[in-house]
């Protein structure tokens, strides 16, 4: 496990006092007089293992116990702020990775460094989904699916089209009409 913020996490130093997150309310504020946290949070980059930050950080600050480097980097993933960069999408092409990259970011959110958020999107791309109904709701509905990455969509709708349609679907053009 090599833990790092998430991208969607700004870390700010403001003198002797570390700012985390941006929305003035929501940021955690941690007092840091000493500058061991401030050293313990630039070891947090996604190449170091939690023992390598723990001996990183007990070596320039010894009187540093091992428990409270675990507690520390605990606390800050118990507020969601820290991802495992040592986990890979299985089955996410980098085409994919790019393109839902806001969802990916969006996923992160939601997941400690013991979850996976490639394993998210990994699972949207492989569900099927049946939709029925594809008309002025059901057109929106699919739009969103496939923009979110569902690739198996099966739609099924008996309606005929009519010109008067038009005005809340977006799938269709006058061509498809009757």
């Amino acid at each position: 496990m090599k833990p790092k913020f998430k991208e969607t996490i700004p870390v700010f130093f403001i003198n002797d006092e570390i700012h985390i997150g941006e929305e003035d309310g929501v940021a955690g504020v941690i007092e840091d007089p000493s500058g061991s946290i401030k050293y313990l949070i630039s070891l947090i980059n996604g190449k170091n293992s939690i023992e390598e930050i723990i001996h990183l950080v007990q070596e320039k600050y010894p009187n540093i116990k091992e428990n409270e480097v675990l507690e520390g980097i605990n606390a800050l993933d118990t507020e969601k702020y820290l991802e495992d960069n040592s986990l890979n999408p299985q089955s996410i092409r980098d085409y994919e990775l790019e393109r839902y990259k806001a969802n990916l970011n969006y996923f992160s959110l939601f997941t400690s460094l013991e979850d996976n958020k490639y394993s998210v999107q990994e699972t949207i791309i492989n569900t099927k989904v049946a939709l029925l109904g594809i008309g002025g709701l059901g057109s929106q509905i699919l739009y969103h699916l496939s923009a979110l990455g569902f690739h198996n969509i099966s739609a099924l709708d008996f309606d005929t089209l009519e010109l008067s349609n038009f005005n809340r679907q977006l799938l269709y053009s006058e061509k498809d009409i009757n």
